[in-house]
């Protein structure tokens, strides 16, 4: 009777392993005025992208709006992630901008009136611009 190796069922990930977030990173902060927040109004955000070797490496979005405030943590902490297990922020950018929704697309005044599909594309945008 032969022996039998069991094989790995293991599949190799394309992840690469989180980047240590150092003591210090520098950062900026935008102020996203007048955001459709789906339900009644109108919201504020604030978010801050900090960056590690001239790459985005971390975001927070902050917001007032108990409503919105949940959605946005996700965001947060899954967009952070991304970009510190190394995701091109192209593909977190352009994944944001594809997302659609009749309630939160809006025209974004300072950038000439360009449209976006949604709160989390204008979220993509900000990435786009740091």
């Amino acid at each position: 009777m032969k022996k039998q190796t069991k094989k790995s069922n293991k599949k190799k990930s394309n992840i690469k392993k989180a980047i240590k977030r150092p003591d210090v990173l520098n950062g900026a902060s935008y102020k996203l005025k007048d955001v459709p927040n789906g339900m009644h109004g109108l919201a504020s955000l604030f978010v801050t992208i900090n960056s590690h070797k001239n790459k985005p490496f971390e975001m927070f979005i902050d917001v007032k709006d108990k409503l919105l405030y949940e959605h946005l943590t996700v965001y947060t902490r899954l967009i952070s992630k991304m970009l510190q297990h190394g995701m091109d922020k192209k593909v977190i950018i352009q994944e944001l901008k594809d997302i659609t929704s009749d309630s939160t697309g809006h025209y974004i005044p300072k950038r000439g009136g360009v449209y976006v599909n949604s709160l989390a594309g204008r979220i993509g945008v900000c990435l786009e611009e740091h």
